[in-house]
């Protein structure tokens, strides 16, 4: 079988063929001792082998089944790594951990039995395992390390107990088939990238406990239609639930203080957004088209609330334009009065014509009050469309137009030099007609 055995420890067996028994001589398979074999295809671990070495079938690529006979049998760190064509092997019924990237890469494993003696699964234990279809987890399991089964295509159900106290980043990101998880109720945060990329996950519920969601947490989950959110919830971390197309409603806790970059971009089945009356920071983008939106509410007297959004509208305020189409209350408008407040302006400036008569005059009047400031930010962002609605408003006279020509020249932009030259010529023309 040309197997090497020293001191009871198999140390390579790089040219065995077939089926392979280990010899009752062995008690441990030294790390890398099959070293990339590529002709066995079954192996049995009899009683004797007490010991799997790191890597030790790492990349048999024919390795269809093992057979681990010792019941307390310690599996190493990449064990089985890339045996592509491994489908059928037992986890020792003793054993208390899966080690990092045990499984990793074995393509062709359906499905797998976990002793309930589990408590951990490390880094990367089961990562682009993409035929794994269900694994039930142990009742007591407590810890599942980064990437655990990133990547299983055909993982569709994998409910995490109540008793996992840390999952890391990453564990569930591109299992493309999960249609339910059960995230643990005393998960105080959803770490990052956590079910990125799950396309059919549909429902998700997160646990009251929770107060963070982490960053991409659940990005390009294209199949999410609602999102029930605890009370407790602080923060939305930077894109958590971008490109979530299909989500038409998600409830904002008022404990809620930030929402990061790009949080709900994309997301343009969104009905409804009720902003909390203590959000502090809205990020940039973070509601970018969002194109179905029909209304956007931010609560009367809350000017901290206000700021989130003016916080948007500086670094991104054209999504706004798409966004809101004419429903941003009026009823409070002294709250958006401040720093960069006034770039909304370029929604009333476009969409007057659908307001009633009273809330034209009350946009108008709050327009001329900020012209100059309004101008500023028009020429800042370089925005032709708004420029162009400012100007048919009348809120540029000709005192100031040269001044404005000079900045559009400087900017560099063509659109902006061109609306104004045309309406200087305008503007001239009129007034001669008028003293004719």
């Amino acid at each position: 079988m040309d197997l090497i055995v020293k001191n009871g420890v198999l140390v390579s067996a790089d040219r065995a063929e077939g089926r392979v028994v280990i010899p009752e001589d062995v008690s441990q398979i030294g790390p890398g001792a099959f070293g990339k074999n590529t002709e066995v295809t079954e192996v049995l671990l009899p009683e004797c082998v007490s010991f799997i070495g790191e890597a030790a079938f790492a990349d048999c690529i024919s390795l269809e089944k093992v057979r681990i006979e010792n019941e307390g049998c310690r599996i190493s760190p990449r064990s089985f790594a890339g045996c592509l064509r491994l489908s059928e092997i037992n986890i020792p019924e003793s054993s208390e951990e899966i080690p990092a990237a045990a499984f990793s890469g074995c393509l062709s494993l359906e499905s797998l039995i976990l002793p309930g003696s589990i408590r951990t699964i490390h880094e990367r234990a089961f990562e682009r395992c993409i035929s794994l279809k269900e694994i039930k987890l142990p009742a007591n399991i407590e810890h599942i390390g980064e990437r655990a089964f990133s990547g299983c295509h055909a993982l569709s159900k994998c409910d995490l107990p109540d008793s996992v106290a840390f999952i890391g980043q990453r564990v569930f990101m591109d299992c493309f088939k999960l249609r339910r998880a059960h995230i643990p109720e005393g998960l105080g945060e959803i770490p990052s990238m956590l079910f990125k990329g799950c396309r059919t996950l549909k429902r998700i519920d997160i646990p009251e406990r929770t107060a963070v969601i982490h960053e991409s947490a659940f990005e390009d989950c294209f199949s999410i239609t609602d999102v029930t959110m605890p009370t407790g919830i602080k923060a939305v971390g930077k894109r958590a639930f971008c490109n979530c197309y299909n989500l038409t409603d998600i409830d904002l806790p008022g404990t809620l203080e930030a929402i990061g970059d790009e949080a709900f971009a994309n997301c343009s089945s969104l009905a409804v957004i009720d902003i909390p009356a203590g959000l502090e920071y809205l990020g940039k983008s973070s509601l970018e088209n969002v194109s179905g939106a029909v209304s956007i509410n931010i609560p009367n007297g809350t000017p901290g609330a206000a700021k989130s959004v003016v916080s948007e509208l500086g670094a991104d305020w054209r999504t706004f334009t798409k966004l809101y189409r004419g429903h941003i209350p009026h009823q409070n408008l002294e709250d958006f009065v401040h720093s960069n407040a006034v770039n909304i302006c370029r929604i009333f400036l476009q969409d007057a014509v659908s307001y009633t008569e009273t809330d034209r005059e009350n946009y108008m009047a709050f327009i001329k009050a900020n012209t100059s400031d309004i101008i500023y930010n028009i020429m800042y962002f370089g925005d032709s469309s708004a420029l162009s609605s400012a100007l048919e408003n009348g809120l540029v006279d000709d005192s100031g137009l040269e001044d404005l020509i000079d900045k559009a020249s400087l900017s560099g932009s063509a659109e902006l030099i061109s609306l104004l030259l045309t309406y200087k010529k305008n503007s001239v023309q009129y007034r001669k007609t008028s003293e004719e």
